[in-house]
């Protein structure tokens, strides 16, 4: 019993839980988004563990929906600027410059082009090919739900987006000297995403 108290004390004075927290009122006219980030820092070998909650609220200030996950890869500053964020649809930030691909902690923008508010998140800080995101679709009842190919297939963020032809394109690095171009189609119809060309471009 005193070795599974003492354990338990190690492991709590062992960890550093470190909060940050960013309100977002601008970004959409129908929602305001709240990201919360628990850091919980751990052994350098191991680096930091992180949990975010993002929260969805209406403008009346109702609670839509909230969203959490982990992830074990989020550069210190990720979540901690609350200016890092973007949308397409209010035009906040839209036209700030883009590196490595890192277009914001949080984009707005409407993915599978039915006009309605959809968000990116980053959910790693990522490599050369710069940061992924899950991206969310919001559906008829106002409720977001993960797409799981732009999440798990697409993973980057789009560099170009054509609302006419209803595709996504992604530029990421490939070698010291190319970069891998994939544009990825929405059929309307089926409501299905298909990769539709992949290539390999000199970087832009």
């Amino acid at each position: 019993m005193r070795f599974t108290k003492t354990l338990l004390i190690s492991i709590f004075f062992s960890f550093n839980l470190l909060g940050q927290e960013c309100i977002h009122k601008n970004l959409s006219a129908n929602f305001d988004f709240k990201i919360n980030l628990k850091r919980i820092k751990t052994s350098e070998e191991f680096g930091d563990s992180c949990l975010v909650t993002f929260t969805i609220s209406s403008k009346d200030q109702k609670v839509n929906q909230q969203l959490t996950f982990g992830t074990p890869y989020l550069y210190e500053d990720v979540f901690k600027n609350c200016e890092n964020v973007r949308s397409y649809k209010t035009g906040v930030n839209k036209n700030n410059d883009v590196a490595d691909n890192d277009y914001g902690d949080l984009i707005i923008e409407d993915f599978n082009f039915d006009s309605l508010d959809d968000f990116a998140i980053k959910n790693n800080s990522g490599g050369n090919g710069g940061p992924t995101y899950s991206f969310y679709v919001q559906n008829k009842n106002g409720q977001f739900e993960l797409d799981n190919f732009l999440t798990n297939n697409m993973e980057f963020y789009p560099s170009i987006i054509n609302k006419k032809k209803t595709t996504l394109t992604t530029f990421v690095h490939a070698s010291a000297y190319e970069m891998c171009k994939k544009i990825y189609l929405y059929d309307l119809d089926k409501k299905i995403w298909v990769l539709k060309k992949k290539s390999f471009v000199k970087h832009m």
